[in-house]
């Protein structure tokens, strides 16, 4: 009798790359004498930063299954069309082929993969004056201004942040995930349904609701040495109300527990390209609250790739108590 055990194959939920051979196919697709390739975060997307002979880039792969081609292909005319607006934002970086995406076989299925121009600059939090504050509430105006621009050839395909999105997945995560936390969870489905009714009131014709951003938090903007400032990561970009941008952004300050000036200065940026309706503003606190459950649902989601390292129940507690300070 053969003392051979034959070992199972399982299924593979996500991989990572070796930077051997990652450096080997982007070499060889961008035709670049790559000096060092360096994972900077593993999340959603995973993050390399490439030094090369030719100069510094950033290569984003997508996770197999999230991302479709032509979502992906939205966001790199959606990134061009700011681009040539005079708006500044990541450039793709095309393949010797002149297409944009790099196909990568993994062990989970086919990942697609971006090559993006090197921004200099440090984010948010790590320049946290008024005026930075502000820079980037225009910024985001301007996004959102010139996205109304966008001609009718222009093919969209992406998600909508609709209350699906936003309110009804998260809730259903959390729910599977802190299943033994029920009086929260009561709390949280209790506090939807009065949510939705606010939401469900503001207008869905444009300049109130239309392409954002998606994820306007401190992480997700640079800023260079003189001042200029760069909205980064456009992977949660779609249609939407533009207001949730606004509350993206108050939810990330509250939770890093910045002064009511940094809020202020982001506004105060914003309306000086676009002004809010009376519902707009009415509808913030509320928005703001659907930004934390949307952010604890993200890490429930995620739970079995990111680990159950930021689902401990003080920060737990402390998204909770997030939401309640808002009183929606």
């Amino acid at each position: 009798m053969s003392n051979f055990c034959q070992v199972k194959s399982l299924e593979v939920l996500r991989s990572f790359f070796s930077v051997n051979a990652l450096t080997e196919s982007i070499s060889k697709a961008y035709a670049l004498n790559v000096l060092s390739c360096q994972l900077i975060k593993g999340m959603l997307l995973d993050t390399y930063k490439i030094t090369s002979s030719e100069g510094l880039f950033i290569f984003r792969a997508y996770r197999s299954g999230k991302r479709t081609l032509e979502e992906i292909l939205s966001e790199i005319d959606f990134l061009l069309h700011l681009h040539n607006a005079g708006i500044f934002v990541p450039i793709v970086v095309p393949k010797v082929d002149g297409t944009m995406v790099l196909t990568l076989a993994a062990p989970e299925g086919t990942r697609y993969a971006l090559m993006l121009n090197y921004i200099e600059g440090k984010t948010l939090n790590c320049v946290p004056v008024p005026e930075n504050y502000y820079k980037y509430g225009r910024a985001i105006s301007n996004i959102h201004k010139f996205a109304d621009t966008l001609s009718g050839s222009y093919s969209f395909t992406r998600p909508t942040l609709n209350l699906e999105f936003l309110l009804e997945i998260p809730l259903r995560m959390i729910r599977e995930v802190l299943y033994y936390r029920v009086d929260d969870i009561e709390y949280l489905f209790l506090v939807s349904e009065r949510i939705k009714r606010t939401i469900l009131s503001l207008s869905a014709t444009s300049p109130v609701y239309g392409i954002c951003h998606g994820d306007v938090d401190c992480s997700n903007v640079l800023i260079s040495t003189d001042g200029k400032i760069t909205p980064i990561d456009f992977d949660f970009f779609g249609l939407g109300w533009r207001t949730y941008d606004i509350a993206s952004f108050y939810a990330d300050s509250r939770y890093l527990k910045l002064p009511l000036e940094a809020r202020q200065a982001f506004l105060e940026g914003y309306l000086e390209i676009r002004l809010l309706t009376n519902e707009e503003k009415q509808a913030l606190p509320t928005l703001e609250a659907i930004r934390h459950i949307w952010s604890l649902g993200l890490y429930a989601e995620n739970v079995n790739e990111w680990g159950s390292f930021r689902l401990y129940d003080e920060f737990i507690s402390y998204m909770l108590s997030l939401i309640r300070d808002l009183n929606v």
